[in-house]
């Protein structure tokens, strides 16, 4: 194990959270922050085309305030450009984490749920 700790820790660390469970709650609470912040980024593009400014740009305009993060940098570009190489294979991963999150709310009766408003989208896909 000592040899390769240090991949280990490149790739990432532990963090308890909680009880059996626990885990997966908190991976279905990074899906909906991901899912969230990929609609906002295709909301932004959309936006950014209708106003008739170059969206090729707001990327490097946008670099290092607020709006910037490593996902932003990431995907917009590819969003702009239409480059999507297997939308379907993650569709139907997205539409399983929708699921599960929109049960997740139901059973805790979270009412501000958004994610069943992104299931057509997916689903279209």
């Amino acid at each position: 194990m000592s040899q390769i700790q240090p991949v280990l820790d490149a790739l990432g660390h532990n963090t308890h959270m909680g009880p059996l469970g626990s885990g997966q709650v908190t991976k279905m609470v990074n899906q909906v922050l991901v899912l969230n912040n990929f609609t906002l980024l295709a909301e932004a593009v959309t936006l950014a085309k209708n106003a008739g400014i170059d969206p090729v740009k707001v990327p490097e305009a946008l670099k290092g305030g607020y709006a910037d993060s490593p996902m932003f940098q990431r995907f917009f570009a590819r969003m702009v450009e239409r480059d999507f190489p297997n939308p379907a294979g993650y569709a139907r991963q997205v539409l399983k984490d929708l699921d599960m999150v929109v049960d997740l709310a139901k059973q805790n009766q979270h009412t501000e749920n958004r994610c069943p408003a992104y299931r057509p989208r997916c689903t279209a896909l």
